[in-house]
């Protein structure tokens, strides 16, 4: 079935149909049309002036309302996905939380680690990282905190990693030392 010739207007962005609605309320304005000298053309076509400047404002009122309802849904879905980042962040290991910690506190949000570096991998299928596309190579490939994340971790560092502060720096030391060996 072909869809007629004016029903493409549904196609046209949401600027072109405001301004087609717009215009056709100014031409149906007396004031507007007598300044312009439409009046004679305005009486002769108000019917379809007005049927068009009708569609035109229902599309663009669809599409403000689908592109509302869009956002709202999106927002909505990265609060629970937040949500559960967050949840997955309070029960890290401590590998997890040792790589973690040792970025926020040296203030880098990226590390460079093998493909298949267990920890990093983890942290990437938590939500906490993700790894870069098409960078680096298999042995140095580059994983980020995602900033939002980052910007959680700087907040909530002490209380995300309580039982770190208790550790002894040597002992940090040697387990970050651990999760760096996997990645050379």
């Amino acid at each position: 079935m072909k869809i007629p010739d004016w029903l493409e207007a549904i196609k046209l962005r949401p600027l072109y149909l405001a301004a087609i609605f717009l215009s056709g309320v100014l031409l149906l304005n007396k004031n507007v049309a007598s300044r312009f000298g439409l009046t004679d053309f305005i009486q002769q076509y108000a019917t379809w002036i007005g049927f068009i400047t009708l569609l035109a404002g229902v599309f663009w009122i669809t599409h403000a309302v689908h592109f509302l309802t869009k956002s709202i849904k999106n927002k909505i879905e990265f609060l629970k996905y937040r949500k559960t980042v967050i949840y997955r962040i309070a029960t890290l290991s401590l590998s997890e939380k040792i790589l973690l910690f040792v970025l926020v506190q040296t203030n880098t949000q990226t590390v460079t680690a093998p493909i298949t570096n267990s920890v990093v991998h983890s942290l990437c299928s938590k939500g906490i990282m993700c790894s870069a596309s098409g960078t680096g190579n298999s042995l140095k490939w580059p994983s980020s905190i995602k900033d939002w994340v980052w910007e959680y971790l700087r907040e909530n560092s002490d209380k995300i990693f309580t039982e770190l502060h208790k550790l002894n720096p040597e002992e940090i030391q040697d387990r970050l030392k651990q999760i760096l060996d996997l990645f050379e």
